[in-house]
This record gives structure tokens, sequence and C-alpha cells, in this order.
């Protein structure tokens, strides 16, 4: 939801920008649930996910042009790999999925795209 003020300015940079952030931070949740720390640099990310992982995230980043529609379409890619991804992350950790915080983010994200246009 951190991109919700850029977006409504139209400023697409920084929503760029955070999509970049949200990827990485993917990346972190598909490694951490298989309890593999991230040794190698992010030049090297590709090494860390498997093939389904990497072509997932590499689908959500591959926008077909720069517009306010495609960066909202990939920021919800994102957020529903994360949901997946970090699930099992969670079970895998054996740790407590934050449900109510999670469906708190995205009702708010869902009510601000509504209210924008988007949804």
């Amino acid at each position: 939801f951190a991109m919700l003020p850029s977006l409504e300015r139209g400023e697409r940079i920084p929503c760029v920008q955070r999509l970049s952030q949200e990827a990485a931070q993917l990346v972190q949740v598909c490694t951490l649930g298989r309890r593999r720390p991230r040794d190698v640099g992010e030049k090297r990310a590709n090494e860390l996910l498997t093939l389904e992982e990497r072509q997932e995230i590499e689908n959500v980043l591959a926008l077909p042009n720069l517009s306010s529609d495609t960066l909202v379409s990939a920021h919800l890619a994102l957020a529903a790999q994360m949901q997946k991804r970090g699930r099992a992350a969670a079970e895998a950790l054996s740790l407590a999925y934050p449900e109510m915080l999670e469906r708190a983010v995205l009702q708010y994200v869902q009510t601000e795209l509504k209210r924008m246009g988007f949804l």
C-alpha cells in the first residue's frame, strides 16, 4: 500500500521503485521459507529462487507499458504471490501468519484503489 500516494499523484517512478522493493522482499520470503539464508548478493538472486518462483516474479516485472493500470496490476500480483509464499514460509518456520494484519491491509488497499477508480 506504500505506492498509493505516488499512484494518486501520477508519480510512476516511485511506484516502479516500490515495485522493485516489493520484489526484493518477496525473494527474501521465498528463501526464508526454505531456510536458506541470503548468502549471495542481489545480482545472484536467481540462484536463491526455484524456477517457478523466478518465473512468477519475472512475469510480474515484465510490464507491457508504464501506466498506472499496469503498475496497480503488478503491485496486486506481487501481493498475491507474497500471500502464497508468505504463508508457506510461515508454515515452514512454524510461525503464525499475520492473518488479521493482512486482511486489514488488503481491505485498505482495495478501498483506496476503488476510490481512485482502479477497481
